[in-house]
């Protein structure tokens, strides 16, 4: 691929410059089994030196469920516009409802 920058071009086919990332861009591997988000906002945030690092995946989710735990008024799905203490309650009535009752 042929990349035009600064007036120059340039034939390199690596990531970096396909993308249009800057030389000093880290493209890193990030795991599998479901956490490679929180994967990825690790290796970013601990290339950041933020304090409280290093973080990991366990330690980002950990910190996600603490907050939404925390604040489950102001939680909430933007396309329904329901909070997470209301789908936590709607989702309890529905499974004791479904066992009749019993726990």
């Amino acid at each position: 691929m042929i990349v035009e920058k600064n007036g120059r071009k340039n034939t390199d086919s690596s990531p970096k410059c396909t993308l249009g990332m800057p030389n000093d861009f880290v493209i890193g591997e990030a795991t599998g089994c479901g956490g490679c988000f929180f994967d990825s906002l690790a290796q970013g945030m601990n290339e950041l030196c933020i304090p409280g690092s290093p973080f990991n995946v366990k330690s980002l989710r950990r910190t996600l469920h603490d907050y939404a735990e925390g604040n489950q008024d102001s939680v909430f799905d933007s396309r329904t516009g329901i909070t997470l203490r209301k789908a936590n309650a709607d989702t309890v009535a529905a499974e004791i409802s479904a066992s009749g009752g019993r726990n």
